[in-house]
Parts: C-alpha cells; structure tokens; sequence
C-alpha cells in the first residue's frame, strides 16, 4: 500500500523546519504570525516516521528483532556521523573565520559526550539519534506486543508519554524533553498506522474543516497552550489527511518528500551564511516579505546542495 500523501506532507514539514531554525530576529507581528506554524514541523517528521516504522515492523518477521535494530540502525547511524564530522569541522571554521579563535568548548569531554550521543555538533543532529533511541525501543514494544494489544496499550502508553513530555522543561538532560517529544510523536504516528482502517472511513470535509481550524487557531493559542500540547493537537490533522490511502500521487508531492531529509540535514549552515548577509541588508524588526525572502532563499539553495550531494555516488546516501 502506498501512502503518496506522507511524501507531501514530508516535503511541506521540510520547508517549515527550514524556517523554524532560521533565527532572523527580531520580527514584527506579522513575522511572528508565520512563524507560529513552524514549530510542528519536526514532530510531523516523527510522526512520518512511526508510521512508516510500524508498517516495516508488520511486514518483517517479529522474531528478527536484532534485524530490524540492525536495519534501522544502518539507515540511520551513517547519517549521523557523516553529518557531525561535517558540522564539527564547520564550527571549526566558523570560530576561526569569524570569531577570531575557536569558541566550542572543545577540551571538554561532556562536549564531545554531547556530540557523540546527542547531537551537539549542531542543533538539529538530536532528532537523527533520537530517532534511532526511539526507533529501538518502539521495535522493542512492537515485538512483546501482539497485533491486538498494540490499538488499547500503544494508545495508553502515548498518553503517558504525551503527559510526561508536555511538564517536563529540560532539555539538558540526556533523555529530557526533546526526546520525549520525538518519543510522542513516533507513537502517534505508531498508532495511526494501526488505526488506518477508520482513518479512510472520516469524511474529507471533516478533515478539511480541521486543517482550517488549525491554520486559523495557531498563531491565536502561541503562548497560551502549552507549546507541546499545540504541536501536537496541530500535527494530527494533517497526518489524518496524509495517511489516508485514496490520496493522490502527484509528481511535486514525490519530489519534495525525497529532498525532504537531505534539506533538513544541510539547511542550518546554509542558514547561518543566508541570515548573516540578510541582516546587513534589511533592517530590524524584520517584517514578513523580509522573512518570507530568506526563508525562501535558504530553502531553494539546501535543495540545491542536497541535489547535487544525491550526484555524488559515495556520499548520495546521507541524504536520502
């Protein structure tokens, strides 16, 4: 079965974290508007992920548990470390270039600690081995869990993990709230795929009138809900509407989704570099047609990075 509207749904949650990690402020009012619909997009991500994870889970061989951590991890950890070797070495360059001497706490081993096992190279690496973290023990649950078992206990437990995460504050720890976001959002995603079959059966106009609700209500509840409990309220509209199966195959749809981890994975130096020149050039606060134009630009040249890294054989891999 082809879910053709989860390669959408990538694709557009790729653009808005592109615009998420932008750090171009300050903004005026409309500036903070568009960017209230950023903050979602890596939980979108997560979710994409769950949902995939359970549909490869099904089609392996519960016994082969070791085989699907194998699996997953080689997907996985490659990407990680090509990357942080990558963004070690650009934060060399950086602290040189532009701060007059190195400014990473590079004698400290809970640096390099942070770099090994947490992503510290640069700010988005968390979610590629966080995933990985979660990836494994969501393989885990699957296995001791039979097909029945998994709508009833899966939900309670995504519940639990959804409380946790929304009251826990810190993002220092090894396993804070970062990771307890990602672990909730896999989760949802995780069970949506074994509800899929009530998913077909909501009426698109339904769906549709929630996609709406949910672009008009954000910008209005920033501040007021809590972050965590937005996202995720916000994201299930739209993977209701991504996962259904009678969703079109487009051509756009499939190209942005294939881009979608490789700009992730490149967008935030190409981020530093675009944002620096647009401060010089635009005055703060920034207003919208300011924003959308970097956005724009940062997005358009990570996709032009991304593919042509997919044109070089030994490396296309850590971008796919």
């Amino acid at each position: 079965m082809k879910y053709y509207g989860l390669n959408l749904l990538r694709g557009l949650a790729a653009f808005g974290i592109v615009g998420c990690h932008l750090n171009f402020n300050p903004l005026t009012k409309v500036g903070k508007v568009l960017m209230a619909y950023t903050d979602m997009n890596v939980g979108v991500f997560g979710a994409i992920s769950g949902f995939l994870l359970a549909m490869g889970m099904e089609r392996r061989d519960k016994n082969s548990v070791l085989n699907s951590i194998f699996h997953k991890g080689g997907r996985l950890l490659p990407i990680y470390i090509f990357w942080t070797i990558f963004y070690v070495l650009a934060a060399l360059t950086f602290d040189v270039a532009f701060e007059g001497g190195i400014n990473h706490g590079w004698k400290h081993y809970s640096y390099w600690l942070s770099v090994v096992l947490r992503g510290g190279a640069s700010c988005h690496l968390w979610y590629v081995i966080d995933l990985f973290y979660v990836s494994c023990i969501v393989i885990l649950i699957d296995n001791a869990l039979t097909k029945f078992a998994r709508n009833k206990i899966i939900a309670i437990l995504a519940s639990v993990v959804l409380i946790v995460a929304s009251t826990h504050s810190s993002s220092s720890m090894v396993f804070g709230y970062y990771f307890l976001r990602l672990f909730a959002f896999v989760l949802l995603g995780w069970w949506l795929y074994w509800m899929r079959e009530y998913i077909d059966k909501l009426h698109i106009l339904v769906l549709a009138l929630m996609v709406v609700l949910v672009i008009i209500a954000r910008p209005l509840c920033v501040g007021v809900t809590h972050k965590f409990l937005l996202d995720y309220a916000c994201a299930i509209p739209f993977l209701l509407v991504a996962m259904r199966t009678n969703f079109p195959k487009t051509i756009i749809g499939e190209f942005l989704g294939a881009q979608s981890l490789g700009i992730y994975l490149v967008h935030p130096i190409v981020a530093v570099v675009i944002v620096m020149v647009a401060k010089k050039l635009f005055t703060s606060p920034y207003n919208g047609g300011e924003l959308v134009v970097v956005w724009m630009i940062v997005y358009a040249i990570s996709m032009a990075v991304t593919l042509a890294i997919k044109r070089i054989s030994w490396i296309s891999k850590v971008v796919k």
